[in-house]
């Protein structure tokens, strides 16, 4: 199968890899529907096996919500073997993809609490996290770290106002390579050395914000900031409350 000369290829990333095991088994596909989806199918899948797909039909974000994916973007999913605690490779995970932007691209993007990068104050990475059960005794057995990252795209209206990308000349071998490079330290380094660089660069402390918890109605609140778990956390009519899950949106002035 022949290759776009600028699109992924998986030798150009190996090639790039400094890692020990994230990406040293890697699969580039053309299209599928999710690579988060098409990783935990794959239940003798070790750790570090890596899925990168040009294009996902059925892309997923927080909450089952759709994942606008469209050609041209860099889709990647990493199975990530005897995660300690899973809860927090979210954090690390943007942590690492914050640093392959910035290396890769020389651009600094804002992470906005807890799975998305915005550049400009729109977004161009989503991260979504999910955990892996032993079929056999249901045990958690890891955890599937998937990262959609638009390069490229133009979005119509009026997915543009929320909806951002990397510039389209990007070398996406580069920046995958330094993904997965940066995923591999990050989640080498202590949490709270990786929390203070997660914190340093999410700069939602002070702002108005609305809390929308799975199941239950939204409400405003104002952020007060970052705990040591790395939990969001608001100030609600005078009371404190420390957010481990739910979606959060930032007040904007169009």
């Amino acid at each position: 199968m022949g290759h776009n000369p600028d699109g992924v290829c998986a030798q150009r990333i190996r090639a790039l890899l400094h890692t020990r095991a994230l990406g040293r088994v890697l699969t580039v596909l053309d299209e599928t529907a999710s690579t988060n989806a098409e990783l935990r199918a794959r239940e003798c899948a070790v750790h570090g096996e890596t899925v990168i797909a040009r294009r996902q039909t059925a892309g997923r974000g927080r909450l089952g919500r759709r994942f606008e994916s469209p050609e041209g973007g860099l889709y990647l999913s990493v199975m990530l073997r005897g995660c300690a605690e899973p809860g927090q490779v979210t954090i690390r995970a943007a942590a690492a993809v914050h640093r392959a932007v910035l290396s890769v691209c020389a651009l600094r993007c804002s992470i906005k609490w807890v799975n998305d990068l915005l550049l400009d104050g729109r977004k161009v990475c989503g991260i979504l996290t999910e955990g892996v059960c032993s079929p056999q005794t249901g045990r958690l057995t890891g955890a599937v770290c998937g990262i959609g990252l638009n390069v490229g795209a133009v979005f119509e209206p009026p997915l543009d106002k929320t909806a951002g990308s990397l510039p389209a000349g990007v070398d996406k071998n580069a920046l995958a390579a330094a993904v997965l490079c940066e995923l591999e330290r990050c989640l080498d380094e202590p949490f709270d050395a990786v929390l203070r660089y997660y914190r340093a660069h999410c700069p939602m402390a002070g702002q108005d914000v609305t809390v929308r918890p799975s199941g239950l109605p939204p409400y405003e609140a104002r952020v007060e900031g970052i705990d040591d778990e790395g939990r969001l956390v608001v100030v609600r009519g005078g009371q404190r409350q420390a957010l481990s899950s739910g979606e959060v949106s930032l007040h904007r002035e169009d």
